[in-house]
């Protein structure tokens, strides 16, 4: 099934996903209209660069929100006060050519690996720190001091008590558990248990998708 699900993304995504919109640009875009350098987003309109949202319209320099207009910076303005805000900030960054580059990293408040960044471009504790930016330690846990669990192979023989079980990965020894909604979703498609925590299965799917092209 893994290798099938490698075929299935190395032949059939494309590196800039655009369905049903018109003069969009970046990648996974749906359904939308003027979507300038957005990614992950579904009936935009008149939106520029913004990220993993729903139904936009008149949206600048905003992430995660649903169902918004005349937003900057996930702040919301009354229609007349976001235009003329809008072309106010975009006179400045032309400018000041800010318009071209990514907000400063030092002003993130996450620490570098922590964020998506260390994905698709991993730096070492040393790169990051010489970069003027924010590290976080990995949290030391306890070794694994439960009996170890053995999985079922078949989903259809895995009852609710896994639930209350505390697992062992195999990838990194570490503990994690199963929640109620994870083995619903499962039993659903049939699929089953992980084996492994979910840090460890999220860097190997990193693996297997294709970047973000930026």
């Amino acid at each position: 099934m893994k290798e099938k699900y490698i075929e299935i993304i190395d032949n059939n995504l494309d590196k800039n996903f655009i369905i049903n919109s018109e003069n969009c640009t970046w990648d996974k875009i749906y359904n939308s209209k003027n979507a300038q350098n957005c990614y992950i987003a579904d009936n935009f309109e008149d939106v520029k660069f913004c990220e993993i949202w729903y139904e936009a319209k008149d949206c600048f320099w905003c992430v995660g929100l649903k169902n918004s207009k005349y937003c900057i910076l996930n702040k919301q303005y009354k229609k007349q006060d976001y235009f003329k805000l809008k072309e106010k900030i975009i006179n400045y960054i032309i400018d000041t050519w800010e318009f071209w580059e990514f907000f400063p990293m030092q002003n993130s408040p996450y620490c570098y690996n922590e964020t998506l960044a260390q994905n698709t471009f991993k730096l070492s504790k040393k790169e990051i720190l010489d970069l003027w930016l924010d590290y976080k330690e990995e949290e030391k846990q306890e070794a694994y001091t439960w009996p170890e669990i053995k999985i079922p192979e078949n989903i259809k023989k895995t009852s609710d008590s896994i639930l209350k079980e505390v697992l062992k990965c195999k990838t990194c020894s570490k503990n994690y558990k199963i929640i109620k909604q994870e083995l619903s979703f499962y039993k659903k498609i049939w699929i089953s248990l992980p084996e492994s925590c979910f840090k460890c299965r999220n860097l190997e799917r990193i693996k297997i998708i294709k970047p973000v092209i930026f």
